[in-house]
């Protein structure tokens, strides 16, 4: 993980509750940062629920991609978030972003690595062997 201006937040969650802790993750970076741009990384299992959830909590201000004026909350892959850069980012079930890539580092290395001020990381399940942020 790149240096920030906070120190990382990893959240134990049931799995029941990865959804709304995502939702109230972004509210959580928001005021922790202020005004900026909140990405949800989430495994594509997970990717459709928890944009459906963010909509149902935050609507029109979910977007994809880079976001817009009017967007200041994307909900994405780690595979779309490549090359992007975000002021925090709520990082969803890592476990299951390293499985999706049959283990290989590089979707969660990407997902770690997108914010410029703050990440959350939420978990139901072990994190990975060598997680550290």
């Amino acid at each position: 993980m790149r240096e920030g201006d906070f120190e990382p937040i990893i959240e134990r969650v049931d799995a029941q509750e990865l959804i709304h802790a995502a939702v109230t993750g972004v509210a959580a970076e928001h005021e922790r940062i202020g005004e900026g741009l909140v990405a949800v990384i989430a495994p594509a299992r997970l990717l459709e629920s928890t944009r459906e959830g963010l909509i149902s909590a935050y609507g029109q201000r979910v977007g994809r991609g880079a976001g817009s004026m009017t967007q200041d909350i994307v909900a994405m892959t780690a595979e779309e978030a490549k090359g992007l850069e975000f002021d925090a980012v709520v990082l969803v079930e890592p476990a299951e972003l390293l499985e999706e890539a049959h283990g290989r580092i590089g979707s969660l290395y990407v997902a770690l690595t997108r914010s410029t001020h703050s990440l959350r990381v939420l978990a139901s399940r072990d994190l990975p062997a060598g997680f550290s942020v």
